[in-house]
């Protein structure tokens, strides 16, 4: 009987290691389904200055709208669409060009939308043209079937000849019948815009137009359909003499007439507010906010701010997330499925006594309330700006962002496409993932490294140094997947064991550092 129960409860301990041992294998490998890469791409497959700002999810990847100017002809801007599938592989790629004027696609994150019933795409842009030594646009509407052929070009303007103002495009909804509801701007001089909001069918014949402004200045920025038949648009101005620029939201009817307008910001350069609609029925905004200016020029320190407000213009919140840093910039908001956002941007990073810009995701759930925040920046290139432009949520529930990728001397290769793919906490694989340590630029000890055993682990864990170790007190930050500090433990000389009794089950990281600086760091799970 005695032999027959320690049997049984040996069996017992087996069969829950065995069952934990499948769980965590499982976990782990969930976390490993999601593709990630960080790509820098061509435009036109030749040396060319690139620059893209939208990608658009598609069943079997994504599909990208760029534009280039080659580098023996900088006058005019052509276009490129490229395809590239669930890992990043180009599939297909072509583009225009023109030698008479140029044309640029997908200004915003959203210019480049999918038709609900057939496999074709639309894009808003503009055309540039120059004459008689002014510049001089036109709005356009670019559609394309499944192989990137033109079916039909559309352009829009208020001008006759001799010119007396310009039609710009920069974002657009695809609405019911695939009509167009497009966001952007009249310039009627260099010295007044006017925002524009114009409603087409889906094959590009207006139906009415809508100028709104606040001053002189003024741009349309993003335009999202609300659940009541209206419209919400952001519209930015901005006052060069006096260095402000603001956010103004307009809500409309269906006809494109103003309900109510609310003005968004402080008292210095707001960035511009990009939108994206709620599940509760809400308008979302997100943009730059300035707190003080660097005088005496007119750039500003910004953080990210969050808004809401309902369909009666009641604000349910405005919140401001991330340190204040010299031209932080927000350039896009979008929706994932489970009623979160992320937003994407990019931030300075200051080694003195030069800097770069790495790309930025911040993800906010319905209440505006920070999840997680991340950095990025292509690897292997030291010098190099990294700019974000746009986000879309992924078909694993990660999140695909596309840009810029400038790089510096010696870098042979100049300014490129720049898209990556990161899993739903934001790591750009599944071993990198930043969490705010790379803040500091702290020294490295080379020979350093850092060893979490057992893992996963329980109530208390071991800690494994390489050769280059120094006998000094250390201090180990623990975070969780979403970058948050859970626990901050002093380890005394020689000590290698951390109590981690009390932690919630899940992914963290742990980051040690002693007075010389980072030592190491290493994932492990806690169960």
């Amino acid at each position: 009987m005695i032999a027959h129960f320690q049997f049984f409860k040996i069996n017992q301990s087996f069969v829950f290691l065995f069952s934990f041992f499948i769980f965590y294998l499982l976990a782990e490998k969930g976390l490993r389904a999601q593709d990630y890469f960080n790509l820098r791409i061509d435009a036109d497959e030749a040396s060319s200055k690139d620059v893209c700002r939208d990608i658009l999810k598609l069943d079997d990847g994504y599909l990208i709208s760029a534009n280039f100017v080659e580098i023996e002809n900088n006058d005019f801007w052509s276009n490129s669409f490229i395809k590239i599938d669930l890992e990043g592989n180009i599939i297909k790629r072509k583009y225009y060009k023109d030698s008479t004027f140029s044309r640029a696609l997908s200004y915003f994150q959203g210019g480049l939308r999918k038709s609900f019933y057939t496999e074709n795409y639309y894009n808003v842009g503009w055309n540039e043209y120059i004459i008689d030594n002014e510049h001089l646009y036109k709005g356009l509407i670019f559609n394309i079937n499944a192989d990137f052929d033109t079916l039909w070009t559309r352009t829009y303007t208020d001008f006759q000849m001799p010119n007396d103002s310009s039609f710009v495009f920069n974002h657009m909804s695809l609405l019911v019948n695939d009509e167009m509801i497009i966001v952007g701007d009249s310039r009627i001089s260099s010295s007044y815009y006017k925002a524009l909001l114009l409603l087409v069918d889906s094959s590009g014949n207006e139906q009415w137009r809508r100028y709104y402004e606040s001053g002189p200045l003024n741009k349309g920025i993003n335009v999202i359909a609300t659940p009541d038949g209206g419209f919400a648009l952001s519209c930015f101005k901005w006052v060069p003499l006096e260095k402000t620029a603001h956010n103004y939201l307009v809500k409309t009817d269906s006809l494109g007439n103003e309900q109510w307008r609310r003005y968004i910001g402080g008292l210095y350069a707001d960035g511009p507010l990009y939108l994206a609609n709620s599940p509760d029925s809400t308008i979302v905004g997100a943009y730059a906010y300035s707190d003080s200016l660097a005088l005496p020029s007119s750039d500003s320190y910004n953080r990210i701010a969050v808004v809401k407000f309902d369909l009666l213009g009641n604000r349910q919140f405005e919140k401001i997330h991330c340190k204040s840093t010299l031209l932080r910039n927000v350039t896009s908001i979008v929706a994932d499925n489970q009623g979160s956002f992320v937003i994407s941007g990019n931030n300075v990073v200051h080694h003195q006594p030069s800097f770069y810009i790495d790309g930025t995701l911040l993800k906010v759930d319905n209440n505006g309330d920070s999840v997680w925040y991340r950095q990025y920046r292509l690897p292997g290139i030291t010098d190099s700006d990294n700019h974000l432009y746009g986000v879309t949520a992924a078909q694993d529930g990660g999140f695909a962002a596309v840009g810029g990728i400038y790089g510096f001397y010696p870098d042979p290769l100049g300014q490129d496409i720049w898209v990556i793919k990161v899993d739903s906490m934001g790591c750009i694989n599944f071993g990198d993932c930043w969490v705010g340590e790379k803040e500091r630029p702290l020294p490295q000890n080379p020979t350093a490294t850092l060893i979490v055993y057992p893992n996963p682990a329980k109530d208390k864990i071991q800690l494994g140094f390489g050769p280059g170790e120094q006998p000094l007190p250390k201090t180990l930050n623990l975070f969780d997947s979403f970058g948050r500090l859970q626990r901050s433990i002093h380890l005394a000389p020689g000590q290698c064991e951390a109590d981690i009794s009390g932690l919630s089950p899940g992914v963290y990281v742990g980051v040690v550092s002693d007075e010389s600086g980072y030592v190491g760091s290493s994932r492990f799970v806690v169960y």
